[in-house]
């Protein structure tokens, strides 16, 4: 145990003292932040701030000298080293005393970053993610959104307007609530008081406008009736029909009148300029629910000095008396003094139960009176200016109607002629006139109604008028009385309102007693208050507001059910291009929003019509941004502030389609084919039509899958549409579109995803009419011939009861109270993996995707203090996710999805992540978010921190760079540019007689010298040299000005891609040692980077069949190569040559000759752990581009290396060996330089026994395999000669000889052929130059000749039927050269090359076309178990001793083949048709064979490391601190294709909870990092 003490800010806030059970310092830090919510992100937060804090030793007051101070604290090289020490102190900076000035920048350097450091990389996953976190366990939850506790109305004063998104079930805050009573006859007692109530509500729902109602699937509801869109209870008013010809039945019938515009539900969308009024009122109602009590039965009359019974009866006769006498007041305050009317429910029950059995009526009497500016008055008598009105009965007849225009008429003419009505009508004339008619014919002296209409009557009993309710109400009978006035204006009603009291006049009943006025036993005389309705008599509008107005009656509910409505929210400016419906992009964008003229136009003033529903993450994020009424741009952030373009990209990004994991609803789980032929379109161009083609499926089928007639109108189809680039071919055989169809239906390669709406389907021809933009514009297109010169072929299938596929992100959020702007931005950004930031005075967003480095950081440009780095402790590593969510399809309740890592889990347990997605609604976009935390915890473990300078400025949240840290890679993987040069010389031979003469010229030749020697690394491959320079950067400005001008969608989009181009230029070359060139480097560097190639990483669309990069610079006929991290796309080599064909600014295609068609390419291709993906590159030998990318390279630019150096797997060391297997005979004068009698002078160094060794000209030698030779054997033995000398390039690969051809004749492996050695001169000293026996002699003097794998020298002259002589850079002297053509090569002997492997093939067959990698019918080759290769790494192979039936097919499969790894045991020979074509019963499978490569897996993952930016923060001038989290591009197909992620194979870490293991005795150590 560890006792930890917390001092200043800390212990106040997290406790001063802790007793833990901890190893190590950083221990301490996770275990209080696993105790105390929010201990990280404090300390993080106090950091950005200044203050830091410190790791201690002993209690601070204790330390009497800076020295014991620094002795005492614990340096961040320590933190996670195991702490001896019982007592740990926590201080900060701030702490106080002398001990605060003993803190000098030394001390600073060594601990400030000591607890934050910690601190920070357990908070670096949810700076990158912010969705809101659940509360704990155990507590109350809060929350801001209806969502979390379900749809609820609300009302309240002042509360914020709803603002919402997407779709949802939405309560609403309720503006308006009026409750009537009706009284209703059904009993044929007349006196038999019955009644029901009617409440009318309008509910605020959302700021306007919004799009309006749908129904239980989100599409339009039918006939326009909304009641399918809203919900009672969580029940649908009505249900939603199955189809468009049928109508829905009810679940609840809402009120008598619902049928009716009086009682139809109303609603408004929210426009400014809303016209249409929803009430004539504006109410309020008030839960009173209040019992009115009486005088006793047996108090005094004051009057008389009798008791109640024998005096004035059962009721006292003035409200004074009866107030004195006990009864109980109630009151109600009208403060507002715009309220001109109140509405005063009360309830009742009345009866007398009688001997007999049968009941007789009883009667209450109260009094209201009104309390005013001058005193208080009974509001029935006239002097109270008020005009009191009673409920309404069942009677009336419905407002306009004729019956009800007549009883006006007879009322208004009696009324003119007699000065008042009769009963005639009944009474119902008082009810049938409006308030302003009785006012304006009676003003206040309004006659008194006949108590027939409700039960209630007007009494009048010496001066005291009061209420009297009579009848028979054997359960509760509620009545209302309206009392209408006006507040005097310029009292103290108009800001101390209007006091009503109520008092009951009629005295309780002693329920012990019978008989008498007061006896009770079998009477009920109860009354209550239950509710009070303030109004106001204003119809009012509410722009910019949506607003839902119900009318609901007691008859068919109880209890008020609680409201939501389904709706699609707000709508919001979308790019001019875009089409909400079909979520696609027309061409490129404008720059400008529907409806906005030019870019001088605001966007706020683009009228409302111009605005459409989405659920685009982004175009909300835009809404929020710029809105002057609820957005930030009400505090003054106008549009030019705002990066609209990144948010373009991220739009187009969230509105892809992907598959959910809901299944097919077809009878065969998978979706039915279809045909589509261009211009297909049914009615006005709008809609257009599709063929369901399935030969399997029936009519019965067809009507169950895709309806008939209009029975599923509105229903989405999704449709899948293989990208297979057959459009320029001629008309498709039958054969390669049953391909596509197959393609299409498995969903097997790339498929474009797309949504239409079903219109109308037919069974018997089995088509659909779909609504929404054709397929005309899709790349799938081919040549169906002349009925159908342009036609698709796809699969689809019929949404019916849940989504197939949706889009990749959708917001759907309801806001209901204000939110400070930073929060609610970053958990909008959070829906689509966003990060927020401020970059060039304009608000930008980044999301979490593939991309590439924009920046590069070695040891040569951060501080010394170097990279600092911090693992993820294994019990912070997910091994499962739950993320909650309102699930739309279960009524938008709450649910929760669940992904885990059962691999990781084994090892590192169970360790729960739990993440409330914010604006989540669809269970698969929430399963893809767990997945992506997952994958996220589990690749991305390491976070990174320096100091450098200026280029950290280049840096954005979210973007990410290279770091290749010496501590790492090997001191020279990394460094700066020391020179640069363009041209070299060069050696040509010229006949002279029969002799040839070698000249020099000067010859294209650009190398880079860097600041490092390279004799440490031997060189076994191509190199990637990453080099920083400045580059520009597209800008918005650039963007928006050439918008308008952009035809290619492609070429804008790689624009916006680099809004943040990357500051790196990448060049494929060999490293060497080269102490010719003209200019060594200041400490005598002589490492040169040669053969320089410009490598440029691509982009590919399967869809488009184009290759994507910024501002390529190449024209029609540039030639390129490819290389890969991983496999290149199916259908690309990196041993060809191709040639660019219709190039645009940001595109293009390649051909394999000159001037020929495109290449079909029908794969993306793998990374370097088989995932599908990776970054793949094109190399270009163009010279004015590589000449002019060398310009932008700076002398002292920092680089990196990315290759392969050095072995680390081959065979043992034997330190004592002799050092005769490489045929030394003397050592030279230079330390480690030796003559040997195969390769002349050499560099090697015995004393580290290395397998290596240096020759000028063939430069680094692998000899490992000739360990055991003895000078003088006979045997052969290979070498493997892999490059970077100083008079040649490339790698020539593995070498065979004997030891009596050593100086003549060798075999090169991977040419298959032989070549002669051409020496320098007659003491075979240096080699410079070969004959290879090539008799094709194609090539002419000055071509360029690749010898081996990768080795391109210079075809120096021609013997025309024999060879070439090939030499490169030799010295400036003539020499004469002899070849000895009289003499044959040997016979090739394969002797022992330690790289040939053979494996026994197990099993050869055809595949089809729908089955083949290629799109067209092949071989392919089962290997079984137990090979051992990474057929990643390999691109061909050879075949022998297959024999078949049909010699034809044997002749051909016997060669060398290129192939497609279809998975770790079957390869796909490429273009193998007519070899399936031949295919025979096979006799024999015969055996491939091939070379391994010299590289690992290992050795790639040692290379420079990607990360992505956290912060940047200037810490003093032109210095900055950057924090970055490691990246890994793999896990986003993951992500979305729920696949598992491949890794590399390496050993674990260490870790800070792992002991220091014992030291083994006896060991010895040699250093193999190179």
């Amino acid at each position: 145990m560890k006792t930890v003490y917390l001092h200043g800010s800390l212990g106040k806030r997290f406790g001063s003292k802790w007793e833990l059970a901890v190893e190590t310092p950083a221990d301490v830090i996770r275990a209080i932040d696993a105790n105390s919510e929010g201990f990280c992100e404090y300390v993080q937060s106090r950091y950005i701030q200044g203050e830091f804090f410190s790791f201690l030793k002993k209690h601070p007051k204790r330390i009497k000298s800076q020295d014991e101070l620094e002795g005492n604290l614990i340096p961040n090289n320590l933190v996670d080293i195991k702490c001896e020490e019982t007592e740990v102190h926590i201080i900060s900076n701030a702490y106080g005393g002398v001990v605060a000035g003993w803190f000098t920048s030394a001390i600073v350097g060594k601990v400030v970053s000591a607890i934050v450091w910690t601190a920070v990389t357990q908070v670096a996953m949810s700076i990158l993610f912010k969705p809101p976190k659940p509360p704990a366990r155990g507590t109350p939850t809060t929350t801001k959104s209806y969502l979390i506790n379900g749809a609820s109305s609300r009302q309240a004063q002042g509360i914020a307007v709803p603002l919402g998104y997407g779709r949802l079930r939405v309560g609403g805050a309720n503006i308006s609530n009026n409750l009537e009573n009706i009284r209703f006859f059904q009993s044929t007692n007349s006196q038999s008081l019955e009644s029901y109530a009617i409440v009318e509500s309008l509910d605020l729902v959302c700021e306007g406008p919004i799009e309006g109602f749908v129904n239980k699937y989100g599409g339009a509801i039918s006939g326009g009736d909304i009641r399918e869109g809203i919900y009672l209870n969580d029940v649908q008013v009505k249900n939603t029909p199955s189809s468009s010809s049928q109508n829905g039945t009810f679940n609840y019938i809402l009120n008598e009148l619902s049928d009716s515009p009086e009682g139809a539900p109303q609603f408004t969308s929210g426009s400014s300029q809303e016209k249409k009024p929803l009430s004539s009122r504006v109410f309020s109602k008030i839960t009173l629910d209040t019992t009115l009590y009486g005088a006793g039965p047996y108090t005094v009359d004051v009057r008389t000095g009798l008791e109640a019974d024998v005096a004035l009866g059962d009721y006292v006769s003035t409200h004074e008396l009866a107030v004195e006498a006990g009864a109980k007041i109630v009151s109600h305050t009208v403060l507002s003094a715009d309220v001109d009317s109140v509405s005063f429910s009360l309830e009742t029950q009345l009866q007398i139960s009688n001997d007999n059995g049968s009941t007789s009526p009883n009667h209450v009497d109260f009094v209201i009176l009104m309390v005013r500016s001058d005193g208080e008055y009974n509001v029935l008598d006239s002097d109270s200016e008020c005009l009191v009105r009673q409920g309404k009965t069942d009677q009336i007849p419905e407002n306009n109607s004729e019956k009800n225009k007549k009883i006006k008429e007879e009322a208004l003419a009696e009324i003119r002629a007699k000065g008042n009505p009769t009963s005639l009508v009944a009474g119902l004339w008082f009810q049938v006139l409006s308030d302003e008619e009785l006012l304006e014919i009676f003003g206040t002296n309004i006659p008194l109604e006949d108590e027939d209409v409700s039960g209630l009557s007007y009494v009048s009993s010496g001066q005291q008028k009061f209420f009297r309710i009579s009848g028979i109400a054997t359960s509760a009978y509620s009545f209302d009385i309206r009392v209408l006035y006006q507040p005097r204006e310029l009292t103290s009603e108009m800001s101390s309102g209007v006091t009503f009291k109520f008092i009951k006049l009629s005295r309780e009943y002693d329920p012990s007693v019978k008989d008498g006025p007061i006896g009770g036993l079998n009477k009920a005389r109860s009354l209550k208050i239950s509710t009070v309705v303030e109004s106001i008599s204003e119809s009012l509008l509410y722009p910019n507001s949506a607003i839902v107005k119900t009318i609901i009656d007691s008859k068919n509910f109880s209890q008020s059910p609680n409201r939501t409505y389904h709706l699609k929210l707000k709508k919001v400016l979308v790019p001019s291009n875009y089409d909400p419906e079909s979520r696609r992009y027309n061409g490129p964008w404008t720059g400008l929003f529907k409806g906005q003229s030019d870019q001088d136009q605001s966007v706020n003033e683009i009228s409302e019509a111009n605005k459409f529903w989405t659920d685009n993450p982004a175009w909300v994020f835009f809404d929020l941004l710029h809105n002057p009424r609820y957005g930030i741009g009400r505090y003054g952030l106008e549009e030019s502030r705002i990066d609209k373009w990144q948010l373009y990209k991220i739009g187009k990004y969230c509105d892809e389609l992907v598959e959910t994991d809901f299944p097919i609803e077809t009878a065969t789980s998978k979706p039915r084919s279809f045909s589509y032929v261009a211009g297909a379109a049914t009615i006005n161009g709008q809609n257009f039509t599709i063929s369901v083609d399935d030969p399997n499926l029936s009519t019965e089928d067809f009507i169950k899958e895709f309806g008939s007639g209009g029975s599923f109108l509105g229903k989405k189809l999704a449709i899948f549409l293989y990208q297979h680039n057959f459009g320029q071919d001629g008309v498709l055989s039958s054969l390669q579109q049953s391909n596509i169809r197959a393609r299409s239906i498995s969903r097997d390669g790339e498929i474009n995803i797309q949504e239409r709406t079903i219109l109308q389907s037919n069974p018997d021809l089995k088509t659909l009419v779909l609504i929404g933009s054709d397929l005309d514009g899709d790349p799938a297109f081919f040549n169906g011939g002349a009925q159908a010169p342009r036609k698709i072929i796809g699969s689809c299938s019929a949404q019916i009861n849940h989504a197939v596929v949706e889009p990749r992100f959708t917001a759907n959020l309801l806001l209901t109270e204000r939110s400070e702007a930073l929060e609610i931005i970053n958990s909008l950004a959070s829906i689509f993996r966003g990060m927020v930031g401020y970059s060039g005075g304009k608000v930008s967003s980044t999301f979490d995707r593939k991309q590439g480095p924009v920046q590069l950081f070695n040891s040569s440009n951060v501080k010394s203090s170097g990279f600092t780095y911090a693992g993820v402790h294994k019990n912070k590593k997910i091994t499962a996710s739950l993320v909650r969510f309102n699930n739309k399809n279960k009524n938008f309740k709450p649910d929760v999805i669940y992904e885990e890592d059962s691999n990781s889990m084994q090892s590192l347990g169970y360790v729960e992540d739990e993440t409330m997605a914010f604006g989540i609604t669809s269970e698969g976009q929430a399963r893809r978010l767990a997945r992506w935390i997952l994958l996220t915890s589990q690749l991305e473990t390491e976070t990174i921190r320096f100091t450098t300078g200026q280029e950290a400025a280049y840096l954005l949240p979210g973007s990410i760079f290279e770091v290749s840290d010496e501590s790492r890679t090997s001191s020279d993987k990394s460094g700066r540019v020391l020179d640069i040069q363009i041209n070299r010389d060069k050696v040509l031979l010229e006949q002279n007689g029969n002799s040839f003469v070698s000249r020099v010229a000067e010859y294209f030749d650009p190398y880079v010298l860097i600041d490092k020697s390279n004799l440490s690394s031997p060189g076994s491959n191509v190199i990637e040299l990453s080099v920083y320079c400045a580059k520009n950067n597209e800008t918005l400005e650039d963007i928006q000005s050439r918008s308008s001008f952009e035809f290619s969608e492609e070429d804008q989009m790689q624009e916006i891609n680099s809004l943040t181009s990357a500051q790196l230029i990448r060049f494929e070359g060999f490293v060497r040692a080269d102490p010719s060139i003209n200019k060594l480097g200041p400490q005598g560097q002589k490492s040169i980077v040669q053969d320089l190639k410009l490598k440029v990483g691509f982009e590919f669309s399967i869809s488009d069949n184009l290759i994507k990069s910024y501002h390529h610079g190449l024209s029609d006929g540039h030639s390129l190569t490819f290389s890969s991290d991983g496999v290149l796309p199916g259908g690309l080599r990196n041993d060809l040559s191709y040639y660019v064909v219709n190039s645009t600014k940001h595109t293009f295609q390649v051909s394999a000759v000159s001037g020929g068609g495109f290449v079909n390419v029908f794969s993306i291709g793998k990374d370097m752990f088989g995932n599908a993906g990776g970054d793949h590159y094109y190399l270009n030998s163009d010279r004015e581009m590589i000449v002019e990318s060398l310009n932008q390279v700076g002398i002292g630019s920092i680089y990196s290396i990315k290759g392969l150096i050095g072995s680390r797997n081959e065979s043992s060391i034997v330190p004592e060996e002799s050092n005769e297997f490489i045929g030394i005979l003397r050592e030279l004068t230079f330390p480690n330089w030796y003559f040997s009698n195969i390769f002349g002078y050499i560099y090697y160094n015995p004393s580290a026994a290395s397998d290596w060794v240096y020759e000028s000209f063939l430069g680094w030698v692998y000899v490992g395999k000739m360990r055991g030779r003895v000078i003088g054997d006979s045997n052969g033995f290979w070498m493997y000669v892999g490059g970077r000398a100083i008079k040649t390039s490339g790698t020539v690969g593995w070498v065979y000889t004997q030891e009596f051809l050593r100086n003549t004749f060798w075999y090169i492996y991977d040419l298959n052929k032989w070549v002669y050695l051409l020496y320098e001169d007659e003491g075979l000293e240096n080699i410079i130059g070969f004959f290879v026996y090539d008799s094709s002699t194609t090539l002419s003097a000055g071509d360029r000749y690749v010898l081996g794998s990768s080795r391109e020298m210079f075809v120096s002259m021609v013997v025309n039927g024999m060879g070439y002589y090939l030499l490169d850079r030799a010295s400036a002297d003539s020499q004469v050269y002899t070849v000895p053509f009289n003499t044959e090569p040997p016979e090739f002997n394969q002797g022992d090359n330690p790289l040939y492997r053979e494996f026994e093939i197990d099993f050869i067959y055809s595949v089809t076309l729908e089955d083949s990698l290629q799109g067209e019918e092949c071989v392919r080759i089962d290997l079984g178990e137990g090979h051992g290769l990474e057929l990643n790494d390999y691109y061909s192979l050879s075949i022998s001793g297959v024999t078949s039936d049909v010699g034809v097919f044997d002749q051909l499969i016997n060669a060398q083949w290129y192939f497609s790894r279809v998975d770790v045991n079957t390869i796909e020979l490429n273009q193998s048709s007519g070899l399936a074509a031949s295919l025979g019963n096979i006799s024999s499978n015969g055996k491939i064979s091939l070379t391994l490569n010299s590289s690992s897996v290992t050795d790639r993952a040692l290379q420079g490391q990607l990360f992505r930016t956290i912060s940047v923060k200037e810490i003093s001038n032109n210095e900055y601190e950057v924090v970055g989290l490691e990246y890994n591009s793999s896990k986003f197909f993951a992500a979305d294709q729920k696949g598992t992620v491949r890794t590399p194979s390496l050993p674990i870490p260490p870790q800070p909870d792992m002991s220091i293991p014992e030291a083994p005795d006896g060991l010895l150590l040699f250093d193999l990092t190179l």
